[in-house]
């Protein structure tokens, strides 16, 4: 049984992402809204807080939330902070397996693992790039 855990490249990306959309939030209301009114301030200090909590509460828990574990018999995954979620698949029910990853996530080394079975699908994402490859391998030598 291994155990796999999202990587902390991801925990990067999705900071880099909050840290974007925040930029792009004061660019537009620097742009938007007269500088110097009450409105303008607090919509500067309502998107720093929402950032800052963010970055630094939200999705470093997020992050801590997402485990998967591989067995003999089956797939196990479990994610979510306030609505907890967890799925299993049985491993003899596997169709097809396919690894995915895009112009952000092959940049930070990441990959997205989909395993395919009749009933569904389980996807394990944002992990390091070797380890998806090492478990597509894992998954589909019994498939063969």
């Amino acid at each position: 049984m291994k155990e796999y855990s999202i990587s902390k490249k991801a925990l990067l990306l999705w900071e880099t992402a909050a840290l974007s959309c925040a930029a792009v939030l004061y660019c537009l209301i620097l742009w938007i809204f007269i500088p110097g009114t009450w409105l303008w301030y607090l919509l500067l200090w309502l998107v720093g807080a929402v950032y800052i909590l963010t970055a630094f509460l939200f999705l470093p828990l997020y992050h801590l939330s997402f485990s998967y574990r591989v067995t003999k018999r089956e797939l196990f995954s479990h994610s979510g902070i306030l609505f907890p979620k967890s799925r299993i698949m049985d491993r003899s029910r596997i169709a097809f397996v396919t690894l995915r990853h895009g112009p952000l996530t092959r940049l930070f080394g990441l990959s997205t693992l989909t395993v395919h079975a009749a009933g569904g699908s389980l996807s394990f994402r944002l992990l390091e790039h070797r380890e998806a490859e090492e478990l597509a391998s894992f998954l589909t030598e019994d498939l063969l």
